[in-house]
């Protein structure tokens, strides 16, 4: 995991080890589904999923608690109902 400063505690993830290997070399590794590396995560940590491809992304759903952010969504989607 590294701090990024303004935006969070993060954690790298690759979809495959060539991946891994071309970010960090010769490492070991860990290999586990999402879902389930989802669940093992703290709330607040980010997953930055393949961070040197031009296709990375970032999963943001574990960096706010899911009780906040039901209420954001809700909060935006009333917004939006009054817009209309």
């Amino acid at each position: 995991m590294v701090e990024v400063e303004g935006r969070g505690t993060w954690t790298f993830v690759f979809s495959t080890p060539q991946r891994l290997a071309a970010h960090y070399g010769d490492c070991g590794l860990y290999a586990t589904t999402g879902a389930d590396l989802l669940e093992q995560l703290p709330v607040g940590i980010g997953v930055m999923l393949d961070p040197d491809d031009d296709h990375r992304m970032p999963i943001l759903n574990r960096m706010v608690p899911p009780k906040i952010l039901a209420v954001v969504r809700r909060r935006n989607a009333e917004q939006q109902e009054r817009v209309w």
